[in-house]
């Protein structure tokens, strides 16, 4: 008889517990050897350098030899860096203070004091403050090194582990009476190797939500404390470039009801930003939180859903795809991929369903949905008409009507279009201006897939027009005149840009680092079983929108890259863990084959004992709360998140007058500190030398190249508004001041600026400020 799973949570009595318990075992021990090398757990040596240990090397650098056999020798060993890797955890300190910068590179070391340390094999390399001689300073330099397992460790303690879990889990794959351990392992391996189904389990369901958004705000918090950057922000904090943007535009959607032309391209994501804004009291780091927030709970609707369908560990897989691509392309910035890939997690949630229930109304909501995604961060807007053909085909295989299905998801597909065409028509733009953009994408494909910024090199001239959409008519023009000219170039311009998504597909799966072939290989897997299902509606959907993601992907991927694939970003995840789930089917039919069994039903998909689920009040509250926060602005409570007015006089002629509330109404400061705070500030502080020499963003180190002589200012001011004896207006200020605003934190104060005095920093002219007024006593 075939051995079917007793429940959607049960392998009990499967021949697949035995290997399952095995694994699950395995899985145990390889968490808590990474957390050991990792330095979680494991044991820590600390100890003060001898002088007599140190010896100059050249320049500033000096060398102090570690200790090469630590307690516990050979079975751990401290683990330092080596070519291609960077392994070592020791962290150095000088009289008591943590010094920053670890792994610096050998020459930036010998260049100046207080360039960081490198751990290099045995020894290590550091700089003292001042370049002095760390011999003869007076200063105490002390050393914590986690100890890690050495090779021998390694083989040793995994035959034993190995061993001990072959004995253990035949123990508990027999019929007798378990202890806590085996139900332990049976637990997790239910949970691993079987659909969870978290729609039925609200408890389980309930524990995963809060792990996703425990990681998802803990990450906000650990680029605040540690002031690393990511794209778009500086110390996760201070937005620049196209993030700034978008910020001043949900503010002065706020204040004043209007979106600049700028913004007016993809209006959905000021408006929703400037809802989380008014939720967020105008305060960006609970703006910040809040829209982490939604990205996890996006996240958990998608996984909630798919659940039914793959393997627990599949399900786990992509839940970290979806949070790898999240810190880094969304959380800490004010950027469209933020919009995208909440509602282009949301919409994908409500295909499921439509492709579980074979409902026209659930195809029309989530088409609607993926559409304001794709309006919201334009991307692979050709999965639009491939979810029309799905949706025809669907309604072939359930018996309804094609044309209605297919006319009606037509229409629903417009819904995005619709939605940027409303938002801009009540602000007053330009119709004219949505997706104005993509003409520099356009006219770079048109000469041969040179970038985006091939225009400005051909046709200068063109920086000389001040409005946006009127560049970028003329950029259309001259794109057409190109490609009619010669297309062979527009056509080698697709060529090249496919090539590139061939190599590296459209997630960015090289975030995972090592990870990245492990994840690309169950990619290109799950195509297997999606060619051999495809009568499965499920499987239908994600064969066709990747096609469609593949097929918008060589107009849009050397321009735009990872990024500009955030609404379809979910679509590549599930994929990946379609693909853990065919492997797990696999490991089951070799296991029952091995063991002379019938080819067991698949464990990767939904059982079909069990009657399907329509509990979809979660997930259509999650879509209509997202889009409630979209056009909250455009309500009458838009009004309680507008910041009053202040005046000013007290500046001197010729001096422009700034009036903010610190990091408040809007407001985002960063100050500059000279050395790491003894508190910890989630306010947006820096060490200046760690932001200099690019160890917390290595690409800012070049915008910043000039700072460390020519800049002594403390703090970094981003106002979305001034108010002197006219209205706030949404180009906000930048600017930069001789004082630590720390200490002004939620006060209104008034400053005043020369423009004569301006550093262009992070891509933006910062006007340096003076401090002039206190305007209030108490935040």
């Amino acid at each position: 008889m075939p051995h079917r799973l007793s429940s959607y949570r049960d392998i009990t009595g499967h021949p697949m517990l035995g290997p399952a318990l095995l694994i699950a075992w395995l899985l145990i021990g390889a968490l808590l050897l990474k957390a050991w090398i990792w330095g979680v757990y494991g044991p820590v040596r600390s100890y003060n350098l001898a002088t007599s240990d140190i010896r100059h090397d050249k320049g500033c650098a000096y060398i102090a030899a570690i200790e090469k056999h630590p307690l516990g020798w050979p079975l751990v060993e401290f683990a330092g860096d080596s070519p291609g890797n960077s392994n070592s955890r020791l962290l150095l300190w000088e009289d008591g203070q943590p010094v920053a910068n670890a792994h610096a590179a050998h020459k930036a070391i010998a260049k100046s004091g207080s360039a960081g340390y490198s751990y290099w094999g045995k020894e290590l390399w550091f700089s003292a403050a001042e370049c002095s001689d760390p011999r003869t300073n007076g200063r105490r330099y002390q050393v914590s090194v986690p100890l890690s397992p050495s090779l021998l460790a390694y083989g040793l303690g995994c035959l034993a582990w190995l061993y001990f879990g072959f004995s253990l889990t035949r123990h508990c794959a027999g019929d007798v009476a378990i202890s806590n351990i085996c139900r332990t392992l049976r637990a997790g391996a239910n949970l691993l190797f079987t659909p969870v189904d978290l729609v039925r389990r609200p408890r389980l369901a309930s524990a995963v939500a809060l792990a996703i958004l425990l990681y998802s705000c803990g990450y906000l918090m650990w680029i605040w404390t540690t002031g690393h950057s990511v794209s778009y922000a500086v110390a996760g904090w201070l937005p620049f470039s196209d993030a700034s943007g978008y910020l001043a535009c949900a503010n002065a959607l706020l204040d004043t009801g209007n979106l600049a032309e700028w913004c007016q391209r993809r209006a959905a994501y000021p408006a929703f930003l400037a809802g989380i804004n008014m939720l967020g009291g105008r305060q960006l780091f609970y703006v910040l939180l809040l829209q982490a927030a939604f990205i996890a709970g996006a996240i958990f609707v998608l996984v909630r859903r798919i659940s039914a369908h793959i393997p627990g560990v599949a399900a786990l897989a992509s839940v970290s795809l979806l949070l790898a691509y999240a810190m880094n392309y969304a959380f800490a910035t004010t950027m469209t991929e933020n919009a995208g890939l909440i509602f282009g997690c949301l919409a994908l949630a409500l295909l499921i369903i439509a492709a579980e229930e074979r409902s026209l109304p659930w195809v029309l909501a989530g088409s609607a949905l993926l559409s304001v995604a794709l309006n919201a961060r334009a991307g692979a807007l050709l999965v639009l008409p491939a979810l029309v053909l799905w949706a025809g085909i669907a309604a072939w295989l359930s018996g309804g009507r094609v044309w209605l299905w297919a006319a009606g998801t037509a229409i629903a597909i417009l819904a995005g279009f619709a939605l940027q065409a409303g938002l801009l028509l009540f602000v007053g733009g330009d119709m004219t201006s949505s997706q104005s953009n993509f003409s520099y994408t356009f006219y770079g494909l048109s000469v041969g897939g040179l970038g985006w910024e091939q225009v400005k090199v051909d046709h200068p001239e063109i920086l000389a027009i001040a409005s946006g959409t009127a560049r970028s008519h003329v950029i259309y023009a001259l794109a057409w005149q190109n490609l009619t000219t010669e297309p062979m170039l527009f056509l080698t311009g697709l060529a090249k840009n496919f090539r590139v998504y061939i190599a590296d597909g459209s997630f960015g799966f090289q975030v995972l680092g090592p990870a990245a072939p492990v994840a690309k290989f169950f990619w290109w897997l799950a195509w297997l079983p999606i060619l051999l299902r495809l009568r499965n509606p499920l499987y239908l959907l994600l064969a066709l929108l990747s096609l469609g993601i593949a097929a918008s992907a060589p107009v849009l991927m050397s321009d735009g890259g990872f990024r500009v694939f955030a609404a379809t970003a979910a679509v590549d995840a599930i994929q990946v863990a379609i693909g853990i789930g065919a492997f797990v089917h696999a490991g089951v039919a070799a296991t029952a084959w091995i063991r002379a069994f019938r080819t067991p039903d698949p464990i990767s998909g939904r059982n079909p004992a069990l009657p399907m689920d329509t509990r979809t009040a979660f997930d259509v509250s999650s879509a209509l709360l997202a889009l409630g926060i979209l056009l909250l602005p455009f309500s009458p409570l838009a009004r309680l998140g507008a910041q009053p007015s202040a005046v000013f006089n007290g500046c001197g002629e010729g001096e422009k007058t700034v009036v903010t509330r610190i990091n408040r109404g809007g407001n985002v400061t960063l100050n500059i500190v000279g050395a790491r705070p003894s508190t910890t500030s989630f306010h947006g502080t820096v060490v200046r030398d760690d932001l200099a020499n690019g160890s917390l963003w290595p690409w800012l180190a070049e915008l910043y190249s000039d700072l460390p002589v020519s800049f002594s200012g403390r703090s970094f001011v981003w106002v979305p508004q001034s108010s002197i004896s006219r209205q706030a207006f949404p180009k906000p200020y930048f600017g930069y001041v001789d004082d630590d605003l720390s200490h002004y934190d939620g006060k209104l104060m008034a400053f005043c600026g020369d423009e004569l005095e301006v550093r262009r920093l992070f891509d933006q002219p910062y006007l340096k400020l003076r401090v002039a007024a206190e305007l209030e006593t108490q935040p």
